[in-house]
């Protein structure tokens, strides 16, 4: 999940991205052209943390790289969702999911598949945190 921010930084706002651990790796695993930069930055932070952890870029060309993927969610958009436009997503998503796995003859939409399954997760996961705060 995303996270978008704004720091003051010697009275000028600077606009960062948060970005969880597990989405750069997600990332990497779909052999996405992740940019060195964002690369080394999670190597720097290497050892014990988890894949929950945020990282934050301050860069414009990594907040737009991460900003291109419409299927990593901003956080802040959908725990602002009520119950009901939390469903709506969830099933909007999974529609996606279903026709394209019934056109995935040829394994030729099996990526798509998996980042809308990864979208599909995240989502899960906001409803279920927000339904333990009920």
């Amino acid at each position: 999940m995303l996270r978008f921010n704004e720091r003051v930084l010697n009275d000028e706002v600077i606009h960062t991205i948060l970005v969880q651990k597990k989405d750069i790796l997600k990332l990497i695993d779909l052999d996405i052209n992740v940019p060195i930069s964002i690369l080394s930055t999670l190597k720097l932070k290497d050892g014990e943390f988890s894949l929950d952890d945020y990282m934050e870029f301050f860069d414009l060309e990594e907040i737009s790289f991460f900003a291109n993927f419409n299927w990593l969610i901003d956080y802040d958009t959908y725990k602002n969702f009520s119950e009901t436009e939390l469903e709506i997503a969830i099933s909007k998503v999974q529609k996606i999911i279903n026709e394209l796995e019934m056109k995935n003859v040829n394994n030729e939409f099996s990526i798509e598949i998996e980042k809308y399954k990864y979208m599909l997760e995240d989502i899960n996961s906001i409803k279920k945190e927000k339904n333990k705060s009920i």
